[in-house]
């Protein structure tokens, strides 16, 4: 009992202390920041009240048995301790409950209002955060939705864009390109799937023009991270314009960017324009250092004189020196046409006579002659009508041979006299009765044998040969070709020399005479017959020069009988001639007809002896001699050989370019026949059969400057009784007129000049009026213009008037017609010409004057 008793007392003191422990541990924890927690401050709560509670029970009941043991004075606790009283414990309970209930309050109630509202807080705040939040996302869904449409649009941009496009990050791994790199590098479809970049890398340097600069390039661009544009040569010939950038993110690099062009157009456009610039650049410097040099030779100029002076000086001085020239040209061609009207006519009435062969051939050339004189007047006036674009063509028929053959008589006497061997050779097929416009033909012709006479030396060849052009199938495209082994000409000059008044070399002009004009003349004639000209050419060996002019091929009927005659069957005939050329002509002329033809084998050291040999060896029936010995001749050869008793009656014939008459009655006298070289087949033919068929008088004539049944005179008797009045101031072609209308009864009225007739005019009446243009005191034109005016008043019938003139410039005709004339003439006049154009006249109009 003695132990229960202390037992209670000491029992509750240690729950005091434990209290007293928890509470303090309470009070600890309540201050502590890091407690936190609602749930955890409601426990603690509880547990300090309860704790409060049994506190002051305990305290009570250990001041209760604290007394009751005797240890407190009896008497101060009695009535508060007394076991039957138990109001007091339990005042004391409540009232601790109630302060530590207050305590409690005081404490916490607020804490518990402020953690309720900062709850509600918490809760609308995180309400408000979640709705954000889900705002956030929805934007974020949104963002994320057009992100997707911008980088299926942006994909769908690069895979549709023009240049390949490859991206590749900070590894040089390839992350993305699109269908046009793949096009540019051709690239095969195994290299894609896995992106084998090494691989790749291989192909793509494989193509490359330059690989190695490639790759260096590359690797400079990323370690500088810079923005890089140049272009990659292919080994195909393709240029791609390459472009690329960084990268970035965050302003670090992550890869770069590359951009693919095929520029090949571009750069090949661009090669073309450097070089056209090029080219421009160098015409612009060389005409820059033209202009400096004109500038430099102006300036030279201007500081002689005044600018403008100086100007309107040399245009008044041009303009007038071209009416000087223009004064001159028509000047001389009139005095000279004059002049050569009578000759040229003369001659013509002179063959209508009867002549002999010689006779006829010494009128004929000389006759030629004159017509060349007149062609070569022509030429000084086609300069101006070529400049004016007045060159015209007029075909009439002509024998090929013909023209050609009179054209090379009158050069033949020039080649002799300068001791040149001029041959002609004309191809046994080549057609010979052709149309086209003759005599132009024999301006070209005389114009470039004329020019290799004058450009070669002494001893030198001339051959013109003639056949149908080899390079085209047209009948009628005839190739003239003239070869000579003269000077010759640089082969960087062939074409100049086919401009006016230019030659190979200026030295030449003074050396050889000339303007340089014949060839550029020649040239616009052979165009105009739509042919063309060019030169073949060595120096100090020869030239060549071709024309190929085009003509009409008619039906052949001259000389055909002569051609097909038996008498050349089998005729043995012995050719001796020191020129190659030359004798193959000769011996192709012969064979053609049958003729068997042998060449002596010729010693100049002993001429006489060869040919007798020859002679001696073999059958001949006409011996042909052209040789040109020191010991011999042809003709005198031919004499010694007559001497000799088993040659006498032998048929010889000279070949000769010697047209001296001495010479021709030297051979007429020993009854040698004489034919003058270049040789012409009708004439050589013709020779033959007059020495073997003298009977044969249908022989054509042996030289003629006029195409074959194109000459003769029409029929004249339209004319009879026809009255014509002749103003003529020139007694020569007055006189020529007269013999020209000899035959045809015509009544012919002579004045000299214009003013007499109009006197005869008014006078009595006249069928036709030939008017000289040029007459003193009063010319042709103002004449004409009298006549038209008297008609008027006195209401006559216009009367025909033609105008004949020896001016034959472009406008001459135009101004003829102005002045009322009905047709125009040119002089020299030629008979069938001027008979055709009195008939044409007359037929059309009859004269009803009165």
């Amino acid at each position: 009992m003695e132990l229960f008793k202390w037992l209670t007392p000491i029992t509750y003191w240690i729950l005091i202390i434990l209290w007293m422990v928890i509470l303090g541990l309470y009070v600890v924890q309540e201050r502590s920041d890091r407690l936190d927690g609602q749930a955890m401050r409601f426990l603690l709560a509880v547990l300090a009240i309860d704790a409060f509670r049994t506190l002051f029970e305990s305290i009570y009941f250990g001041i209760w048995y604290t007394a009751r043991v005797g240890l407190l004075p009896h008497s101060w606790f009695e009535l508060l301790v007394q076991p039957q009283n138990v109001f007091i414990p339990k005042l004391v309970n409540v009232i601790a409950a109630v302060l530590v209930l207050a305590i409690l309050l005081r404490r916490w109630l607020p804490n518990l209002i402020d953690e309720h509202k900062q709850q509600k807080h918490l809760i609308d705040q995180l309400q408000t955060e979640i709705q954000e939040r889900q705002r956030v996302e929805q934007a974020l869904r949104r963002a994320a939705d057009k992100l997707a449409e911008k980088e299926q649009l942006l994909n769908s941009i690069i895979d549709a864009s023009p240049s390949g496009i490859l991206v590749v990050d900070r590894n040089s791994k390839v992350t993305h390109f699109n269908q046009r790199f793949i096009q540019l590098w051709n690239i095969p479809e195994p290299l894609l799937a896995p992106r084998n970049d090494q691989a790749l890398l291989s192909h793509v340097l494989h193509q490359l023009a330059e690989p190695e600069n490639f790759l260096k390039g590359v690797e400079k661009l990323y370690e500088s991270n810079d923005r890089s544009q140049d272009t990659l040569p292919f080994k195909d010939g393709r240029t791609l314009d390459r472009q690329s950038a960084p990268l970035l993110r965050d302003d670090q690099p992550h890869g770069r960017v590359w951009i693919f062009s095929d520029i090949t157009k571009q750069v090949q456009a661009d090669q073309k324009i450097r070089n056209l610039n090029k080219h421009l650049e160098q015409r612009v410097r060389a005409r820059t250092d033209e202009l400096e040099a004109a500038n430099h030779l102006l300036e030279e100029q201007i500081a002689k004189r005044k600018r403008m002076e100086g100007a309107m000086i040399a245009k008044e001085r041009a303009e007038a020196a071209n009416r000087a020239k223009s004064l001159f040209l028509a000047t001389m061609s009139h005095e000279i046409r004059t002049p050569m009207n009578a000759i040229i006519g003369m001659g013509e009435l002179l063959l209508e006579t009867k002549l002999d062969h010689d006779q006829r051939q010494f009128v004929t050339i000389l006759q030629n002659a004159g017509e060349s004189l007149v062609d070569l007047i022509n030429d000084i006036l086609d300069l101006s009508k070529a400049e004016a674009g007045e060159l015209g063509l007029f075909p009439e028929p002509f024998h090929l041979e013909e023209v050609v053959g009179n054209a090379m008589a009158i050069l033949a006497i020039r080649a002799r006299d300068k001791g040149l061997e001029l041959s002609l050779r004309i191809h046994p097929d080549t057609p010979q009765e052709l149309l086209g416009d003759y005599r132009r033909l024999r301006q070209v012709l005389v114009n470039l044998v004329g020019n290799a006479i004058k450009f070669t030396e002494p001893g030198g060849d001339i051959l013109l040969e003639i056949g149908p052009d080899p390079d085209t199938p047209e009948s009628g495209r005839i190739r003239f070709s003239i070869h000579d082994t003269g000077i010759g000409i640089p082969k960087d000059k062939l074409d100049d020399i086919f401009l006016p008044f230019t030659q190979s070399d200026t030295s030449i002009t003074r050396r050889y005479q000339g303007t340089g004009l014949g060839l550029s003349i020649s040239k616009r004639l052979v165009e105009m017959m739509q042919g063309r000209i060019w030169a073949e050419s060595q120096l100090d060996i020869g030239s060549t020069f071709h024309v190929n002019p085009l003509f009409k091929v008619v039906n052949a009927k001259v000389s055909a009988s002569i051609n097909q005659s038996a008498i050349f069957e089998g005729l043995h005939i012995l050719l001796v001639d020191d020129h190659d050329d030359n004798r193959l002509i000769l011996k192709e002329m012969l064979e053609s007809v049958g003729c068997h033809v042998a060449n002596v084998i010729f010693d100049p050291e002993a001429a006489e002896d060869s040919v007798r040999r020859a002679l001696n060896q073999q059958r001949c029936d006409l011996l042909l001699l052209d040789i040109h010995s020191q010991a011999h001749n042809g003709l005198s050869l031919a004499r010694l050989l007559q001497q000799s008793e088993a040659f006498a009656k032998l048929p010889i014939c000279v070949l000769s370019a010697d047209q001296r008459i001495s010479t021709l009655d030297k051979a007429r006298q020993s009854g040698t026949h004489y034919m003058l070289r270049p040789v012409r087949k009708t004439e050589l033919l013709a020779l033959i059969t007059r020495i073997f068929s003298p009977a044969i008088t249908d022989l054509p004539p042996a030289t003629s400057s006029t195409p074959p049944k194109t000459d003769h005179a029409p029929p004249t008797t339209s004319l009879t009784g026809a009255r014509i009045l002749l103003a003529e101031d020139s007694p020569d072609n007055a006189l020529l007129i007269k013999q020209f209308l000899k035959e045809s009864r015509a009544v012919l009225t002579w004045v000299v000049d214009g003013t007499k007739a109009i006197e005869s005019f008014e006078k009595q009446p006249f069928d036709l009026v030939l008017m000289d243009v040029q007459m003193p005191e009063l010319d042709g034109y103002q004449a004409t213009r009298r006549i038209r005016a008297l008609e008027s008043k006195l209401g006559r019938t216009p009367i025909t008037i033609i105008a004949l003139t020896a001016h034959a410039l472009s406008d001459d005709q135009e101004k003829s017609l102005a002045a009322g004339c009905d047709a125009h003439l040119t002089k020299p006049i030629r008979k069938r010409k001027l008979l055709a154009e009195l008939i044409h006249h007359l037929d059309k109009k009859p004269a009803e004057n009165s």
